[in-house]
C-alpha cells in the first residue's frame, strides 16, 4: 500500500470515528427543534350532556330553560361549576329567594352568558338554589 492510500483511509477512519461520537453524544429524542405534530380538536358547537359527579366535581348547565341537570350531588371538597348557556346574565344562589342563607357557600354570584364559575361547598347537606334574576328555575344541590 503506497502513502497517499494510507493517508485518505486514516482520514475516512478519522472522520467515521468523529461521526459515531457525535452520534453518540447527541440528544436521543430532541423535539425541540421539530414542528409539533399534535393536533387538537375544537370543542363540539352543541352542548353535551352534563357528566355525573366524579373525583374532579360536577357542572351544571344554565340554559333558557333553567339547570341542567336539576338535581345533583357532590362531596365536601369538590368543585361544583356553572355553565351559563343562556341569552343572558344569572345569578345562582341558595334559598330562601332573596335572602339566601340556606347555604352562603352556594352563593356564586353573576355569571355572563357564555361563562361559567365554581364553587367548592364544605358545608354538608341538601339545599335549594334558584337563579336570583328568574327565581322560577331551581335546583337541588346535595353536599355529602
Amino acid at each position: 500500500m503506497n502513502r497517499s492510500t494510507s493517508i485518505v483511509l486514516a482520514l475516512i477512519l478519522i472522520l467515521v470515528v468523529g461521526v459515531g461520537a457525535w452520534l453518540a453524544t447527541r440528544p436521543k429524542d430532541d423535539t425541540s427543534s421539530r414542528p409539533s405534530t399534535t393536533q387538537t380538536t375544537p370543542p363540539p358547537a352543541t352542548p353535551t350532556p352534563t357528566p355525573p359527579a366524579s373525583a374532579a366535581g360536577s357542572t351544571i348547565t344554565y340554559d333558557n330553560n333553567g339547570f341542567n341537570p336539576s338535581a345533583v350531588t357532590v362531596k365536601a371538597g369538590q368543585t361544583l361549576t356553572f355553565t351559563n348557556k343562556s341569552g343572558g346574565t344569572i345569578q345562582p344562589s341558595s334559598d330562601p329567594h332573596p335572602q339566601h342563607t340556606d347555604n352562603a357557600e352556594l352563593n356564586v354570584g353573576s355569571i355572563s352568558k357564555g361563562q361559567s364559575k365554581s364553587v367548592t361547598p364544605s358545608r354538608t347537606g341538601t339545599f335549594g338554589m334558584h337563579d336570583h334574576l328568574n327565581p322560577s328555575h331551581t335546583l337541588t344541590v346535595t353536599v355529602e
